[in-house]
């Protein structure tokens, strides 16, 4: 067995959740599965190889060592060898491999492929099992699904026009990853090659004449609906931005947003030509001829093929978001009226998620200064908003996030301290940056 870079895809952070980690070089086809204790790590239960037989053997552990991080180290023997020892150096600092080295000094390269896995399988059911998603390829508006049934695992295609049709998945390429064609045309082959990081949240398609295709997971494959059309609404407008004013006295305020993509919802009833004509009050409420309320909401149904997620944010346990806005929010200057209601909506749908990945965009004016970061001026340029009079105080935050199954380090966002002055403009909605779920996932 020759080993290198074991890509662990950062799996000292997810021990908490994890209790097997299984690596494949394609070259060889060989496999790995690291068994590691709970809450323990590196503390392990065992190492299994196999030869992609669907056969493991239980490696000698030698000796283990190391902290938690950058460090931590395992040698390995196979029990026929025992004098024959392979050095697993883990580097868990961002790029997060294992490096391997052989007793004759080679090394190789393993790429996670799956994980919660048991010491069985080959390269081929690991990674289909792996993949199972809806993926989105956001330049051509094009849909593949894999999914798991009865039988094994499905794989359909759409334009994003027509419903889906079927695909033929072929076995494992030991190079590229998998191999799909359409029914009755198995000489055109297309090659799909995973892209390591984010445990199959994205894969490239290298189509029969050359070109690639880069597909993003956006949804569970059980929200499919094979028989009809992709709905591309599922993976992200601008969701649930909500508009509260605060002017000082009772005051009339026309509002009018300069969004570049579609309105879906807006309530109360949004004038496409004058926008929202409201009696605002200082404590918040909104009356109209219609009624009272107290704010203004809008939602958008275009994907945001323009709005990568940002490098900086917060990586967060999706179970704790509730915890995690309310601290956020709270330091920024929300009420808690405000926040609670941002919670209650945003939630319930980041809970459903390992882990999540967020950043806050906000523009931020006051007294004629722009305190805005740069991606509050972006999201700005997509969704601006006209209000007269002019409040003194503008904030508006939209929070970006992706759901992701295995957590990164990234750089710790700072955030602003709101100060109201004046007439108060506050606003909050949420999106989906470029990998993860929709709006409703």
């Amino acid at each position: 067995m020759r080993l290198n870079a074991l890509f662990l895809s950062l799996l000292l952070l997810t021990i908490r959740s994890l209790s097997a980690q299984t690596v494949a070089d394609f070259k060889t086809k060989e496999l790995l599965v690291f068994d590691f204790k709970e809450k323990q790590f590196p503390a392990i239960n065992g190492i299994w190889y196999s030869n992609n037989n669907g056969q493991f053997v239980r490696l000698n552990m030698v000796k283990q060592g190391g902290d938690i991080g950058p460090g931590a180290t395992f040698k390995v023997a196979f029990p026929n060898d025992p004098r024959k020892i392979y050095n697993l150096d883990l580097n868990l600092h961002c790029s997060a491999t294992c490096v391997c080295t052989n007793p004759d000094g080679s090394k190789q390269e393993f790429i996670a492929v799956s994980h919660n896995s048991k010491p069985e399988g080959t390269i081929q059911s690991l990674l289909v099992s792996e993949m199972d998603g809806t993926y989105h390829d956001f330049d051509s508006g094009e849909f593949i699904v894999i999914k798991k049934v009865a039988s094994g695992y499905e794989c359909h295609y759409s334009n994003g026009k027509t419903p889906y049709v079927p695909m033929v998945m072929s076995a494992v390429d030991s190079e590229l990853g998998f191999l799909f064609h359409f029914p009755g045309q198995p000489q055109v082959k297309y090659t799909c090659k995973w892209l390591n990081g984010d445990y199959m949240a994205r894969f490239e398609l290298k189509n029969p004449n050359g070109k690639k295709q880069k597909y993003m997971r956006v949804y569970d494959s059980k929200d499919a609906r094979l028989d009809k059309t992709p709905n591309k609404n599922e993976i992200g407008g601008f969701c649930k931005p909500i508009t509260y004013l605060y002017p000082t006295t009772p005051t009339n305020v026309q509002v009018k947003l300069k969004t570049t993509e579609r309105l879906s919802v807006t309530y109360p009833e949004y004038d496409s030509l004058s926008g929202w004509q409201v009696q605002a009050n200082p404590d918040g409420t909104l009356r109209t001829t219609e009624g009272e309320y107290f704010y203004l909401f809008w939602e958008t149904e275009a994907p945001p093929e323009g709005h990568p997620l940002p490098d900086s944010g917060f990586v967060i346990v999706g179970k704790e978001s509730a915890s995690f806005l309310k601290e956020k929010l709270s330091g920024m200057g929300f009420t808690p009226k405000e926040y609670n209601e941002l919670i209650v909506y945003w939630h319930p749908i980041l809970k459903q998620s390992p882990y999540v990945q967020v950043h806050f965009a906000y523009e931020y004016l006051q007294g004629g200064r722009d305190y805005s970061n740069p991606s509050g001026k972006s999201y700005c340029l997509r969704a601006g908003i006209d209000v007269t009079p002019k409040p003194e105080t503008l904030f508006r935050l939209m929070m970006y996030y992706s759901a992701v199954a295995i957590p990164r380090p990234i750089p710790i966002q700072k955030l602003p301290k709101l100060e109201r002055k004046g007439f108060t403009l506050v606003e909050w909605g949420g999106t989906q940056g470029r990998f993860g779920w929709g709006c409703k996932p």
